[in-house]
């Protein structure tokens, strides 16, 4: 949930309809400036993830970036893992123009981690000292992989996990399972609720699957359960 935290906090910064009377408002999601950040167009926000997690947001212009990149190559090489920093000069590059809409440039970094050492120095000048009007949030599960220099930048919030009663109930609503499979499903999850419906959207449930070696032989599709100890009687 980090991606979409980060996201709709530079939306609220973004947003060009906020009530002055009510502070930390989050975003109208009707104005025009809205509305660009919800199809990935807005001129003040740069979202940087590794080219693997571009999926994730579903910008189309993210696809058409990749296969330029892909173009010329003779099989389609494997998307990056890593914030390269050929981005993160571009982030640099973006953060010294002047704001286009009037409200503030907003750029948003997932996972933080994912920089390497280059990339991470090259961000090091410009997160210590940020031109205009730019903002950064740089988002993640594993911030203490990064460097120690990058981190003394940043003002640290930590986001704790929801009570598992709340999550169990949601986790329930959004997938339709009754509340004793959400709860096993939401266990085997380590208690995290959106990769707890991430892997019931793959097919995985609480129910062992009923397979032999035969069928495995024959590459029949193997369902895995909610909890580990339920595979034992497979191997």
């Amino acid at each position: 949930g980090q991606l979409n935290l980060a996201l709709n906090l530079a939306k609220a910064w973004l947003c060009e309809a906020p009530d002055p009377k009510v502070p930390h408002q989050p975003a109208c999601g009707q104005c025009a400036s809205c509305h660009l950040v919800d199809a990935g167009n807005h001129p003040d926000l740069m979202v940087v993830l590794p080219e693997n997690l571009w999926p994730e947001l579903g910008w189309s212009h993210l696809d058409e970036e990749g296969d330029k990149a892909d173009k010329g190559e003779g099989k389609k090489r494997k998307p990056s893992q890593e914030i390269k920093v050929d981005a993160i000069r571009q982030v640099v590059t973006f953060s010294q123009s002047t704001v286009s809409r009037g409200r503030a440039k907003v750029v948003v970094i997932h996972p933080a981690e994912r920089m390497n050492m280059v990339s991470s120095n090259t961000l090091l000048k410009t997160l210590e000292e940020p031109p205009g009007q730019v903002r950064f949030v740089l988002s993640g599960s594993a911030l203490d992989q990064l460097l120690p220099t990058v981190r003394s930048r940043c003002q640290a919030w930590a986001l704790p996990s929801p009570e598992p009663k709340q999550a169990a109930q949601w986790l329930a609503s959004e997938t339709g399972l009754d509340a004793a499979a959400a709860r096993l499903l939401l266990d085997a999850a380590g208690g995290q609720p959106l990769t707890a419906r991430d892997r019931q959207a793959l097919g995985l449930d609480r129910d062992p699957p009923v397979l032999t070696v035969h069928d495995l032989d024959q590459g029949e599709d193997l369902r895995v359960a909610g909890h580990a100890a339920e595979l034992d009687g497979l191997v």
